[in-house]
């Protein structure tokens, strides 16, 4: 592996790979479950899981809100690798939540009229 991870981490990333697919790198799984199968306490595993999806081992894919005892999808994959379709989806997501957050106040601002003519048509291309 390619990871800087240490013992803990590299403990909870290697449960995540057992549980995988077999044919996709693809695992459902929660910090619950990932407490029994690494062997380590919540706040460990909690901190692994950030800290590997922040260097890019993890990607969530699926109810990537987490919270106990809630699943989560994630891809496994090689840090520095490129975006992944996770990513794409992710960066979709976050672009309408901020266009519907800037509509919303410039709604109320100056009105729908105004607001629109300010951010566009969303679809026109050309405006948006």
């Amino acid at each position: 592996m390619n990871t800087k991870a240490k013992l803990a981490q590299r403990l909870v990333l290697e449960a995540m790979w057992n549980k995988a697919d077999f044919h996709r790198p693809v695992v459902t799984i929660t910090k619950e479950q990932l407490m029994a199968d690494a062997g380590c306490c919540y706040d460990t595993v909690r901190t692994s899981v950030r800290f590997l999806r922040n260097e890019g081992s993890l990607k969530p894919m699926k109810n990537w809100q987490g919270g106990r005892k809630v699943p989560t999808t994630w891809l496994l994959t090689v840090p520095g690798k490129e975006k992944s379709p996770s990513d794409d989806q992710m960066e979709v997501m976050e672009t309408n939540r901020d266009r519907e957050a800037t509509w919303r106040f410039l709604r109320g601002k100056y009105g729908p009229s105004k607001a629109l003519e300010i951010m566009g048509d969303p679809e026109n291309p050309e405006t948006f």
